[in-house]
Order: structure tokens, then C-alpha cells, then sequence
């Protein structure tokens, strides 16, 4: 399809990016030619034939209000002046989280991280729905354009490796309060002979095995307490190496987790026995647009930290991996965002669903987007074991079952890089 932009608006490059990500659902390629000229779509703000473009959003990127009280007025549309809906440049809004780039205070937990509660996903009631989707299947369809044939959801497992050492003290405490001094003698005698509960990564990837999935480990590599008060490590990442090797041997695979701490992605990096290119933030404690100027000066090429803790689903609206935009520079970062729609934690600590209603709910998510998806979900190896966290191991397995059954692929970093970066 011949598409005209016009090349001296401010949305040239936005938009040429943005159908970018629209292409991909379609069956013909996108040709961008200089001339109307026996062009098939025109996007031009000054011509009354062209699509709606809203020339004045992208005048904001500067020193305007980016949040969506200010762009997204009473629905998850943009218009341009004439009163068109503009949906290439709310899918641009919308993926690249842009609401989140001009936050304030009030829009802030403790720890300066942007809240689900102060998203338009919360106002619209839309976190479980795939908004960008939907929103480029009508503009294919408005358009004319003949669409892609649905392919089967993929699905990435990982997990974040925040402790290994914490099972003799939280799982003995959860044990003297129930009185059961079997467990605390069973405990000890796996610390004295260095067997401990959850330093059970082998295990979690003898389970995942029989399932095919090839899983994801992220590795914190500084110890203590860190910036915010945030807990990090409870071990050295330099005695973690067997445990690290073990993965690469198994053909999982190694990432880093970043710490709550002044040293930079590169630094941490460094640390870490084995060389990764992939990441996910602890805590997802980030703010944007510091996390992609971050991973951009860095030496990874995947991250997977954009996802709201306090609640599964869809940070930017959107069920797939994608590269952002930097608006700073005008012109794509250089890494692949691999979102995190779904999180152990969000159901145990922040939602306080019942552990036996856990995987009803993750597989009623799974089940809305059975196709056209790219899904990531993540379990902490603390959860695959018997006291504390006793019963998630089940649930987990039951997800994973269901996943499995139903024809979800499951997909590996490297083969979430070859897709977006294919076409380079």
C-alpha cells in the first residue's frame, strides 16, 4: 500500500514508526512515497482527503501535559481538529505509555513509581483489554486494508530470583506460628546441609521441561538493602554461579535484575558471571522516560520491566512486545520492551486474591487473548515451594497446564528479539 506523509509535519516520524507497528497485522507492505501522486493514503493535516492526524498533540512532546486527563478526553481516542478520530497517533499515545511521561506527585506511590490507579486503564476500566489491538484492526478495517490471518498467542515464562537464603527464616517463622516443629527441624537440617528451599532453580526448570518451555531466571548481583529501602539480594551473585550455569546447560536463560542502587545498568552488567543482554527491573521500580534512556545507554537489547505491580494486565494498552519511541531524539530506541502482563506478586500482595482463585483468574486473562498476543508471565522461585508461599506452586502448574493444552507457544527472548528486529 502507497502511503503519502507529509515529510515537514511534526508527526512525520511518529507516524511513519507507528504504522510501523500496524503493519505488522497486515498482508500487504507499507510503501511511503513522496508524492500524492497514485498514493492510496494521504497523511496530511493541511489536505482535506487525508485520514485525521492531530497535528497539535505532537506540539506537546516539548513542555505540554502528556497525561491523559489532558489527552484522552471522556474515551480512548485522539481526534484532530475536524472532529476525525486520530488513531495512529493514540496507538503512538498508548504504547509508548505517554501518560506516565509528564506524572505528578499525587500520581506517585512511595517509591515514585507511576500508579495503576492514576492510569487511564483504570478510568476506562480496560487494563485486561488489548486497546492498541483493537484499535489497529479498526484502522485496517476503515481503511481498506486486508489483515493478517490470527496466529496462536505466545507466551514468556520467567522468574526473578530475589532470595535464596530466605527460606530458613520466613518459612520458619510461618512454621513456630503454626507450631509445627517438624518443619523448623526439617529446615535446619537443609541449611546445615546447604539444601535450602528456595534455591530450588533446578527444580522449577525440571518442572518447565515438561512442559517445553525454555524460561527466563533474572539475577539480582547487589546485596542488602538498597535505594528507597528496597531489599535486594539476599546472596552474593558470585555463589550463585552453579546455580547460573545450571540454566545455560538446561537451554534457559540468564538475565539481569536490576537493583534498587546508583550503579548503572553497565555496572551491574559487569557483575554478573555470565554475559546477558536482558533485564528486568526489581520491584519495577522505574519511572519513564528514565527506564528507556537507561536500557538505550546500555548494553541490552530486551527489558521486561513495564508492568504495573499492583495489577495484571496491560501497561501500555498493547498485547506485544514492541521497540519504543524516543521522543527526545525523534526516532525508535534501539532495544526490544517486552511488557509484563502478568506477576505472582499482583495477586498475593497487592489484589489479596485468594491463592486456590489464582490461576481461575490468570487463565480467564490468558483465555481473552488466546490470539494476536504476545504474553509474558512471571513466577518468583519462592513461590514453587511448601510453607510460606504453600499451594502457588499448584496454581503455577495449573496456569502452565492450561497454557500448554491450549497451544500457547512458548517463546524465548531471543525469538521475541528476531521478531521485532527481523525486517532490519
Amino acid at each position: 500500500m502507497r502511503i503519502y506523509i507529509n515529510e515537514s509535519a511534526n508527526y512525520y516520524k511518529p507516524v511513519k514508526y507507528t504504522l510501523g507497528l500496524v503493519n505488522d497485522f497486515c498482508v500487504d507492505s507499507f510503501e511511503f512515497i513522496s508524492s500524492k501522486d497514485n498514493c492510496e493514503m494521504i497523511i496530511d493535516h493541511k489536505d482535506s482527503k487525508s485520514i485525521g492526524i492531530d497535528e497539535e498533540f505532537y506540539d506537546k512532546f516539548d513542555n505540554g501535559d502528556l497525561s491523559h486527563q489532558n489527552i484522552l478526553h471522556n474515551e480512548t481516542l485522539i481526534k484532530d481538529n475536524r472532529g476525525k478520530v486520530d488513531f495512529l497517533t493514540t496507538i503512538f499515545y498508548l504504547v509508548n505509555c505517554l501518560q506516565e511521561y509528564t506524572t505528578k506527585e499525587d500520581q506517585k506511590d512511595h517509591l515514585g513509581r507511576f500508579l495503576y490507579e492514576k492510569s487511564w486503564q483504570k478510568q476506562y476500566n480496560s487494563i485486561e483489554d488489548n486497546v492498541v489491538l483493537n484499535l489497529i484492526e479498526q484502522f485496517i478495517s476503515e481503511n481498506n486494508i486486508q489483515k493478517t490471518q490470527d496466529f496462536q498467542s505466545k507466551i514468556f515464562v520467567s522468574h526473578d530470583i530475589d532470595s535464596v537464603n530466605g527460606s530458613f527464616m520466613q518459612d520458619g517463622f510461618w512454621a513456630i506460628k503454626r507450631g509445627r516443629l517438624d518443619i523448623v527441624l526439617s529446615l535446619i537440617i537443609k541449611e546445615v546441609f546447604n539444601r535450602k528451599e528456595w534455591r530450588n532453580i533446578d527444580q522449577i526448570i525440571k518442572l518447565n521441561s515438561e512442559f517445553d518451555i525454555k524460561s527466563t531466571f533474572f539475577w539480582l548481583v547487589n546485596k542488602g538493602v538498597g535505594t528507597d529501602n528496597i531489599r535486594n539480594a539476599d546472596y552474593l551473585i558470585d555463589n550463585q554461579r552453579g546455580l547460573i550455569s545450571t540454566v545455560h546447560k538446561n537451554s534457559s536463560f540468564n538475565g539481569l535484575h536490576k537493583s534498587c542502587s546508583t550503579d548503572s545498568i553497565n555496572q551491574e552488567l559487569h557483575k554478573l558471571p555470565s554475559k546477558v543482554t536482558i533485564n528486568r527491573h526489581h520491584f519495577l521500580n522505574f519511572k519513564l522516560p528514565e527506564l528507556f534512556n537507561q536500557v538505550e545507554e546500555s548494553k541490552l537489547n530486551f527489558d521486561s520491566s513495564l508492568g504495573f505491580a499492583e495489577r495484571y494486565g496491560f501497561r501500555n494498552g498493547f498485547a506485544m512486545p514492541f521497540i519504543p519511541y524516543n521522543i527526545e531524539q525523534d526516532k525508535p530506541y534501539s532495544f526490544v520492551e517486552m511488557p509484563l502482563m502478568v506477576m505472582d506478586g499482583s495477586f498475593q500482595k497487592y489484589l489479596k486474591i485468594p491463592m486456590h482463585e489464582t490461576a481461575n483468574i490468570a487463565i480467564s486473562f490468558f483465555e481473552k487473548h488466546k490470539y494476536n498476543s504476545y504474553l509474558s508471565f512471571l513466577w518468583h522461585n519462592t513461590h514453587f515451594t511448601n510453607y510460606k508461599y504453600k499451594g502457588y506452586k499448584e496454581e503455577y502448574i495449573k496456569i502452565i497446564k492450561y497454557l500448554y493444552e491450549s497451544n500457547f507457544e512458548f517463546v524465548s527472548p531471543e525469538e521475541i528479539i528476531q521478531k521485532n528486529f527481523q525486517n532490519d
